[in-house]
């Protein structure tokens, strides 16, 4: 299931907007934070849209 959902988030933003196992202390002012499962970065609001679609389709839990 991860693959496929690795798949679809990559068909709405690129490729290397798609991180698994990504470390959020790369992305916090003060460097801290454990790993999200998964890590997807869209570039617009219609790409945001399409990937909240899917994860509610999919039921993944989900945090913006």
């Amino acid at each position: 299931m991860v693959d496929t959902i690795v798949r679809l988030m990559a068909e709405v933003v690129s490729a290397s907007g798609v991180k698994l196992d990504e470390p959020m202390s790369k992305h916090t002012s003060f460097h801290v934070g454990g790993k999200a499962d998964l890590l997807v970065e869209p570039n617009t609001v219609p790409q945001l849209i399409a990937v909240i679609r899917i994860l509610q389709q999919t039921g993944l839990p989900y945090t913006l």
